[in-house]
């Protein structure tokens, strides 16, 4: 469990094998001795030699371990004491034609990290410095062939390793008996002229080292902050490694970031100036040897709680990092709130179960980083309602109990024992079913969100305030064929939330509950819609043993005066009478906005620059059809189009300046020629935000583009 190592001497100089010292405490023979050189540095390119002793003989292939894509191998060649080995690639394997009976075997190779991966270049080398991990290794294929790893690693005069290796005569050695290969593989090291400082931490040597070049004042700030992060974890969680623990913060190579490497012995980052999500990562890449690699981390009994390793990770990346004083609060849960935006209005298929978590791989990484962390937020929330404890004082009690992969943990059944409460509810509804997450953190409220609250309300249902954005985001969401059912659906969910806290339960903090009327759209309907699918009688019983008893009736909505309220009144009207209509002629009229990725959803609300496509369908298709738009009691557009009787449905476009942009209520009038039989009212209203519904972005914070290129379709028929 420690970091690789480079040398800057070929093995072929040193003495023969019989002469070196063996490894202690190992109980076998079967070891390796790895020097890297870095003589070619200048090009990118390492040499690597490594010397195996007493392999099986079943050791007749060795396996590449990085992607040709990301490291690239070269000159690959084998020797026994007698001689070279034939070999022959096969794909990520060399495959060897014979093992000698006695000796050694000794492999050479070339090899060059850098390539693009996640998180940047995996690894660098040039003149000044490197970093890599041990997928720069050829390592045998067979699972028991290696018990022990030296590493030797030589430099220009100057330079220095940051490693989590223990060192003994000028070797850096690695003994796990059970998991040498996958440590071995990930573990990572940085070499240059660097400022190495460690903190013993429990039994955990802390190292972490910085490039000297840097400034004196910011390689204190990366040694203070990265030693108060694992401080956290120790006294909060109780998290121990048990032996050296290295972070390397790397300089920036060319085209950004580098990644050098993460195991369960720590990691290597670029970090040449303040960057909070290299805080963030960390936190995650020391909660990770806590809940899931080896040999320190925690075993999931259930493939329906996989979600949760990389779940609890990302939540505990932000917590730490905040809690610790590297960063100054909890904000990136509002960047998780937009990223979730933007990928579900992208992707809408990646709402998925997260019990089902393994069954879509193309879905991981918006379940892993974004829905995951946000769920497991309110499993912290919901155990501090319900039990009067927290997710820090779960998984400090799981990792004392289940860490270093005693047993297998069984998460659910363990919550329950450890918070003496039934948990079913909570996986019922965000965890065994697709659903929405939703804020539940105090820095969702901002001085632009409180400032809402003055708003007018466009309805109250009983004396809950509607804010005119929900039932907006609501008719701009696609998820609706009718204002009815918009409204509908806002009387049920005020219903259920109104239950759910009648009888203790809140799914909203102490701090955010208060401002609900002013969050996004999406947030509120998501608020709703989760109080919707809650199951009241399997809500476990409060220690108080009862519940207060609110009126079981639905309450009454009524809408206000405002302009809102007053639109809202009317399109609900207009909608009666467009309905009435429907029938002899006409059988539907969608709009659609094209070219989104939910282009095929009809929408009852539409923003000012979002171009629109009728979709009429007919009973009966005239000859020719009128298709007029109407805003504020006048006609703004019309068009006229002749009908083939074998169609059933026409689509028409309009483009955004076919309609005024000040238009609260459009109407969209068609039938025979220019006699309407139908008119279908949609509302339009300024997005709240630049990219619809949702919280706004914060001044200065760039986000990749997702907007859609495409064209408005012309008229036509099918």
């Amino acid at each position: 469990m420690r970091l690789l190592a480079v040398g800057i001497a070929l093995l072929g100089a040193l003495a023969p094998a019989a002469a070196l010292a063996h490894p202690e405490d190992d109980g076998s023979g079967r070891f390796v001795e790895i020097v890297v050189d870095l003589a070619d540095r200048s090009d990118g390119w390492l040499s690597v030699t490594a010397m195996f002793h007493e392999l099986d003989r079943r050791d007749l292939a060795f396996r590449q371990l990085g992607t040709d894509k990301e490291i690239t191998f070269s000159d690959v060649t084998f020797e026994g004491v007698s001689g070279p080995i034939a070999a022959t690639r096969d794909g990520s394997l060399w495959n060897l034609a014979n093992v000698p009976a006695d000796g050694p075997i000794t492999l050479k190779w070339r090899v060059k990290p850098g390539g693009i991966g996640r998180h940047g270049h995996q690894g660098w080398v040039q003149g000044d410095w490197a970093s890599f991990d041990g997928r720069i290794l050829l390592l045998p294929t067979t699972r028991r062939s290696l018990r022990t790893a030296k590493i030797r690693i030589e430099r220009p005069d100057g330079w220095s390793v940051v490693h989590p290796y223990v060192e003994k005569d000028g070797w850096m050695v690695l003994h796990d008996h059970n998991h040498l290969k996958s440590v071995l593989t990930a573990t990572c090291v940085a070499v240059g002229d660097y400022d190495i400082r460690s903190e013993q931490i429990g039994e955990t040597d802390f190292r972490v080292g910085a490039p000297r070049a840097w400034d004196a004042a910011w390689r204190d700030t990366l040694f203070e902050k990265s030693f108060a992060e694992m401080r956290w974890f120790h006294d909060t969680l109780g998290y121990d490694r048990h032996g050296p623990f290295a972070i390397a913060w790397l300089p920036e190579a060319e085209g950004g970031k580098v990644f050098g490497g993460a195991s369960v012995n720590g990691a290597c980052y670029e970090h040449p100036r303040e960057t909070p999500r290299n805080w963030l990562l960390l936190g995650h890449r020391i909660g990770h040897p806590m809940n899931k690699y080896a040999p320190s981390g925690m075993t999931l009994r259930d493939d329906r709680d996989h979600w949760f390793m990389e779940g609890w990770a990302s939540y505990i990346e932000i917590v730490a990092a905040a809690k610790s004083g590297a960063l100054p609060d909890e904000r990136h849960w509002n960047t998780l709130w937009r990223r979730h935006l933007r990928e579900i209005a992208k992707h809408p298929e990646h709402d998925v179960a997260l019990a089902d978590e393994l069954q879509h791989t193309g879905a991981f990484e918006y379940l892993h980083y974004t829905k995951g962390p946000m769920v497991v937020r309110h499993l912290d929330l919901l155990m501090r309602q319900r039990s009067g404890t927290d997710l820090e004082a779960f998984m400090k009690a799981m990792w004392a109990k289940y860490g270093f992969h005693r047993n297998v943990f069984p998460l659910r059944e363990e919550i329950e024992a450890f918070t003496g409460d039934d948990y079913d509810d909570f996986w019922a509804v965000f965890v065994d079913r697709p659903g929405t997450p939703f804020p539940t953190w105090p820095e969702m409220v901002d001085p632009q969100l409180e400032a809402r609250m003055n708003d007018a309300a466009a309805a109250y249902v009983g004396d809950v305030p509607v804010h005119p954005e929900l039932l907006f985001w609501l008719a701009w969401s696609g998820r609706f064929e009718r204002f009815a059912e918009i409204e509908q659906f806002v009387i049920e969910g005020v219903h259920a939330q109104q239950m759910l806290a009648s009888r203790e339960l809140h799914l909203l903090p102490a701090t955010v509950e208060p401002l609900q009327f002013a969050l996004p759209g999406e947030a509120q309907a998501a608020v709703l819609e989760t109080a919707m699918a809650w199951d009241l009688d399997a809500l476990p019983r409060q220690r108080s043993g009862c519940w207060s008893s609110p009126d079981p009736a639905r309450p009454a909505i009524r809408y206000t005066d405002s302009a809102d309220g007053k639109v809202f009144t009317q399109l609900l009207e207009l909608e009666r009478a467009y309905e009435a209509k429907l029938g002899e002629i006409v059988a539907r009229v969608d709009i659609k906005v094209p070219n989104t990725p939910t282009r095929n959803a009809a929408r009852l609300g539409v923003s000012p620059g979002e171009p629109l496509v009728l979709h009429a369908f007919w009973n009966a298709a005239p000859p020719r059809a009128g298709f007029e738009l109407w805003a504020g009691g006048q006609q703004v557009h019309t068009k006229q189009l002749t009908i083939d009787p074998s169609w059933v449905n026409t689509h028409v476009g309009f483009e955004v300046g076919d309609r005024p942009g000040d238009a609260s209520i459009l109407v969209f009038k068609v039938g025979p020629d220019t006699v309407p039989a139908v008119e279908r009212p949609i509302w339009q209203r300024q997005a709240p935000f630049a990219r619809g519904p949702g919280p706004q972005r914060p001044s200065g914070e760039r986000e990749d583009d997702d907007e859609v290129e495409g064209e408005v379709p012309s008229e036509a028929g099918d």
